[in-house]
């Protein structure tokens, strides 16, 4: 037999169900999603970058080629919605997500980028398919720099390090250069950690290059591959020189680490990669 409140519960939770996909009809749920996965993602590494001594760059927390990657997939998907691309409804996939992003974990988070990420690019079409892939190729990414790197840390801070010992004698510094340590005259250390790796962010330039260019019109194969290579290429070498700064003294360290070395550094970055994307793009 039914019951009334049964009826009208029904017909409440149907409505509720179906405003949500209307709503859905003029905003990309599933940007808004891995929008909202990534910021979960984000946010542990934030908070950590800030809580250390010295910080205070714009993008603290934030790589810089992850904030190109985002901001343009966004727009691809926001641009192909305008284009007419079918609406995206509201799913048991989205709940999923919703509830395994309670989960207080980073890798978690992006794990969940890059299954979502995976299941709205089938779903999708044209452009915003390609950006819903981007995001899952940043999502690999990032779990590269948070989980691969710390599994390689030792060869991987020593080939900085080494770079950085290289440069300084170059410069005219005679530094000793133990494993990941970095000794000039004086007292003054420089340890490199994992997070100072310039190949834990290699893989996100790659993206973001990547991104600019899909966003650009249809790369060039060749364009794309020298941009890329370019792009990681400066990343080494801005990194390494940033570090070796660091490396001199107390002073240039709280320089080259504080918030004016961060912007500087993150600006290039962003402006490389922007550029090289855009020129790869160009038939």
């Amino acid at each position: 037999m039914k019951l009334a409140g049964d009826e009208v519960g029904r017909n409440g939770t149907g409505a509720l169900w179906r405003g949500v996909e209307r709503a859905g009809a003029a905003v990309p749920i599933a940007l808004v999603v891995l929008l909202a996965a990534i910021a979960n993602g984000l946010v542990v590494r934030v908070l950590e970058e800030w809580s250390l001594p010295g910080r205070g760059g714009l993008l603290t927390g934030i790589g810089p080629f992850e904030l190109v990657a985002v901001a343009v997939a966004s727009l691809m998907i926001i641009e192909a919605r305008g284009a007419g691309a079918p609406p995206e409804r509201f799913g048991w996939a989205e709940v999923m997500v919703g509830l395994a992003l309670l989960v207080p974990s980073s890798a978690a988070s992006w794990g969940v980028v890059l299954a979502y990420g995976g299941l709205a690019s089938f779903r999708a079409r044209g452009e915003a398919r390609h950006a819903y892939l981007l995001l899952s190729a940043l999502a690999v990414a990032a779990l590269w720099s948070s989980l691969g790197v710390k599994l390689l840390a030792g060869p991987l801070t020593a080939f900085d390090a080494g770079l950085v010992g290289w440069l300084l004698e170059v410069c005219g510094t005679a530094p000793v250069v133990t494993g990941h340590v970095v000794t000039v005259a004086g007292d003054h250390r420089l340890i490199v950690l994992s997070a100072c790796s310039s190949l834990a962010y290699a893989p996100q330039a790659l993206v973001a290059v990547c991104a600019v260019a899909l966003m650009g019109g249809r790369p060039h194969a060749s364009r794309l591959l020298t941009a890329i290579a370019g792009v990681t290429l400066l990343l080494i070498l801005a990194n390494t020189a940033r570090l070796a700064v660091m490396a001199l003294s107390a002073e240039q360290y709280a320089f080259a680490h504080g918030p004016i070395g961060a912007n500087l550094f993150d600006g290039l970055m962003v402006f490389s990669a922007i550029a090289a994307g855009w020129w790869s793009s160009r038939a």
